[in-house]
């Protein structure tokens, strides 16, 4: 007896082929942030970020933020990493904003159904690119030893 199914795939493309985002410190940009509900019914954001460092360059990690009231210090905590500011009250939040934004990431592992994953811990400014940037304006233009 032959075992068939049928299955539309119009317009499915394969997933690729990049990695998972492995314990340590990160530089990541956003990739996509998407409004989602999580399991329990509560509005949460979907957030892809990818490593743009040297080591890990393309792995990427997935987190979700939940938007319940008792959660928004970790959403503050993301948007402020990510450059936003947060004001003390009520704001519109353009998610395609994001979409870009440079990040620093904290991975850790933790156990999920009895499976280590990678998570994201916590979000922080990255001020080492501030830093850079401010050093590279500060640097003299090279000069040409050419006389002519």
């Amino acid at each position: 007896m032959t075992r068939t199914i049928e299955i539309d795939m119009t317009g499915v493309e394969a997933w690729g082929t990049t990695g998972i985002l492995q314990p340590g410190d990160h530089l990541c940009k956003i990739v996509e942030v998407l409004e989602s509900t999580s399991a329990s019914g509560a509005p949460q954001l979907q957030v892809t970020l990818e490593s743009i460092d040297p080591d890990s360059a393309g792995d990427q990690i997935r987190d979700w933020i939940s938007l319940t009231p008792q959660a928004r210090g970790r959403l503050k905590q993301f948007l402020e990493a990510a450059g936003v500011e947060v004001p003390n009250g009520k704001m519109r939040l353009d998610l395609d904003d994001l979409v870009g934004r440079r990040i620093k990431v904290l991975v850790r592992q933790s156990e999920y159904q009895r499976q280590l994953r990678s998570r994201v811990k916590a979000y922080e400014f990255p001020q080492e690119w501030v830093d850079q940037a401010a050093q590279k304006a500060a640097e003299p233009a090279p000069v040409d030893d050419i006389p002519f």
